[in-house]
Formats: structure tokens, C-alpha cells, sequence
């Protein structure tokens, strides 16, 4: 249903705005728009990733140059021990959305918690703000072997 309100807003734009819909066959034409519109929202929903990922590929992932590693957990969970390059932003505190918004959108984001919980909301949030690429790490921090 949303890509058909979509689809069919493109085209009255397009018809509005002179586009070159012609008057002998607007309906093959609207049509056509619609399709094009529907596989660039495809594209454009593959383009977003969102995965949940195990020890390894984590690390595997964190390693990659530029990639963004955050905790999520509480500033006492951090100290008590967190991954080597982490970025601290507390699921719980104040201004925490505000605080994500300041994260590069085009890099590799890799969010861990203590068990999944809060970094599977924050992986799902930072996906609906437009961040292309997110790794949610399973079982989190407390099942993570690589510690420090």
C-alpha cells in the first residue's frame, strides 16, 4: 500500500510538472513511472543493511577502516571493560537519538550491549535514520570472547 501512494504521488507530480506524459497514452506511461518507482525503492531498501552478527564477523567488521563501534551499555558497564575503539553512548541517557544523529550515516556502525537487547533497538533505530550499514552483535558483550 505505501509504495502504491508513493508511485501514484510520483506520477501527479510528474503530470504536474510537465514531465513527458503525453496525452494519447498517459495510463502506459504512468505505468511505466510506477514500475521505475518501485525498483528504485527495491534498490533502495537493499541498499540498508541491518544484520545481527556473531563473534567473529564482529570483529571482523570492527577491524575494517572507518568503522564506527558502539556501546550502548551504561558509562559503568563501559569501564568495566568494552571493545578496543569503542564510542560509549548510554542506550538509557539523556539526548541518546540526539547523540546517534552525529554519527557518520555512510560508515560501517557495529552496536553491542551486554546481552542484544538494547543494541538490537538502537541497530533498528539507527537503520530508520538512514545509516546504510549495521551490525548488531549477537548475544552481546557478555558472550563476546575478545576482551581485552
Amino acid at each position: 500500500m505505501y509504495k502504491s501512494i508513493i508511485s501514484i504521488s510520483l506520477v501527479s507530480i510528474l503530470l504536474s510538472c510537465g514531465s513527458s506524459l503525453t496525452e494519447e497514452a498517459p495510463l502506459e506511461n504512468a505505468q511505466e513511472n510506477i514500475e521505475e518507482t518501485t525498483l528504485i525503492e527495491n534498490i533502495s531498501e537493499v541498499e540498508l543493511i541491518i544484520e545481527d552478527v556473531d563473534a567473529d564477523k564482529f570483529k571482523a567488521i570492527s577491524a575494517e577502516e572507518g568503522t564506527i563501534i558502539l556501546d550502548v551499555r551504561t558509562p559503568e558497564e563501559f569501564n568495566e571493560g568494552h571493545v578496543d575503539g569503542a564510542i560509549n553512548i548510554n542506550f538509557y541517557g539523556e539526548g541518546f537519538e540526539a547523540a546517534l544523529d552525529t554519527l557518520a550515516k555512510d560508515k560501517n556502525v557495529v552496536v553491542y550491549c551486554m546481552a542484544g537487547g538494547r543494541s538490537g533497538k538502537t541497530s533498528r533505530l539507527l537503520n530508520d535514520k538512514g545509516f546504510s550499514k549495521v551490525y548488531n552483535l549477537e548475544n552481546g558483550f557478555g558472550n563476546y570472547p575478545y576482551r581485552d
